[in-house]
């Protein structure tokens, strides 16, 4: 049921969409597109996406933020503070948990999500990144198009990654294009720096070749060297079996409260290798 508040949420009107790109765009969108399709091609919480060409004849992706989002969430912001000001005063949780940082941090990251440009400039270091890994492609961005509330991109054909019935259709091998989504993530995390961190069906593409098309990076997150490396010592840990590791990194990702029962976690996640292991 989750699945649908992807890319399925109820679309606004196009007449509304297109008054949010001709106020971004200071001109009439014809100005611009010979062609917009009459529906949204996908449909979150924040922006919509349409397809059009320019007048150049080139296909596009137009993502549109929706009117009245940035109002919508300084109230939803308004909100969570008064629920946390209520946990604060009346549990004990803010002996677990730090709720100024958590706010901070929701607050960062999806005040990013609003600016586009900023989309546009991680899409872009993405693609640099992983230039060279086969069989992986990013969207080609157009600067001149693309403005805090409107993200103009290549268009590109695929279905969503968890469509069976489309790798079917095309002879892919599930086991392979897995091992090539595995390593992609898992270089984003290894070796620090920047990752996708919403990593949803409706953001990760297939070609009809295999081609694992990586899309929307309004929402990423960056992880350190050092943390990076505590990862990998988890990695390590559960290969080996040595979940005292696994607790020392986790510890050092600062995921353990000081008060944690260290052995009942170490067996907890000794049973869950194991169950894993079974299947």
């Amino acid at each position: 049921e989750l699945e649908g508040l992807t890319d399925r949420v109820p679309s606004v009107s196009r007449q509304k969409i297109v008054s949010v790109l001709e106020q971004e765009w200071n001109s009439p969108h014809t100005s611009y597109l010979t062609s917009l399709s009459n529906e949204s091609v996908a449909s979150a919480s924040i922006g919509e996406v349409y397809k059009g060409v320019l007048k150049d004849g080139t296909e596009v992706a137009i993502k549109v933020q929706r009117p009245g989002t940035d109002r919508i969430l300084r109230a939803d912001f308004q909100a969570i503070r008064i629920v946390i000001w209520f946990l604060r005063t009346f549990t004990p949780l803010s002996k677990q948990m730090d709720f100024k940082q958590l706010y901070n941090e929701m607050t960062e990251t999806i005040g990013a999500e609003l600016n586009f440009l900023q989309e546009l400039q991680s899409g872009r270091a993405f693609a640099e990144r992983f230039d060279g890994m086969e069989g992986v492609r990013f969207p080609v961005y157009f600067d001149e198009y693309t403005t805090r509330r409107v993200l103009v991109m290549e268009w590109i054909e695929g279905a969503r990654i968890t469509d069976l019935a489309f790798i079917e259709k095309h002879n892919l091998d599930r086991h392979e294009l897995s091992e090539r989504l595995f390593i992609l993530f898992l270089e984003q995390v290894l070796y620090g720096g920047q990752f996708h961190a919403d990593p949803h069906g409706g953001n990760i593409l297939l070609k009809p070749d295999g081609t694992i098309v990586l899309i929307d990076f309004g929402m990423t997150g960056t992880i350190s060297k050092a943390d990076s490396q505590a990862v990998l010592r988890i990695a390590e840990g559960i290969i080996f079996k040595n979940y005292d590791e696994v607790l020392d990194a986790l510890e050092e990702l600062r995921f353990l409260l000081p008060q944690a029962d260290r052995a009942l976690l170490a067996d907890t996640i000794a049973r869950l290798v194991t169950a894993y292991e079974s299947n």
